[in-house]
């Protein structure tokens, strides 16, 4: 889901990637259903 994602950030900038991924982390608890649509691509 968000890992797929951040597999296309993590070419450009990995650092970055895993510090969104900690602050997604957190909104991603509550929507994570609904993320999980929108990063469906």
């Amino acid at each position: 889901m968000l890992i797929i994602f951040g597999l296309n950030d993590s070419k450009n900038s990995l650092k970055t990637y895993l510090k969104n991924i900690r602050k997604v982390a957190d909104k991603n608890k509550a929507m994570s259903l609904k993320n999980r649509k929108l990063t469906m691509h």
